[in-house]
C-alpha cells in the first residue's frame, strides 16, 4: 500500500493490483515458489468496488500514417 500512499499507484486502479507477501521469513524468498502463489491469486481475484477502474476510454489515440504500418508489414513479413 505504499505505492499509494507514495503515488506510484492512483489509488482509483487498486483493483488491478494484487500484493503477495510469501513468507514471513525472507530468507524462504528465494525458494518460494512464486509462480504457483500467483497462479492461486489470479483464480481467487475478484474485482473490488468495480468503477471501471476509471478509465477513460473515449480518449483517442493517435493514428498510425498508413505508409509506415504498411511498410513495417512488409519488413516484418520478410523476416
Amino acid at each position: 500500500m505504499k505505492g499509494i500512499e507514495a503515488g506510484f499507484i492512483n489509488a482509483a486502479n487498486i483493483g488491478f493490483i494484487t500484493f503477495l507477501d510469501g513468507p514471513a521469513d525472507e530468507a524462504e524468498h528465494a525458494d518460494y515458489d512464486w509462480g504457483s502463489a500467483v497462479i492461486e491469486a489470479l483464480k481467487n481475484w475478484k474485482p473490488v468496488e468495480w468503477e471501471g477502474y476509471g478509465l477513460d476510454w473515449t480518449k483517442k489515440t493517435k493514428t498510425k500514417d498508413a505508409n509506415t504500418d504498411s511498410q513495417n508489414r512488409s519488413t516484418y513479413s520478410r523476416l
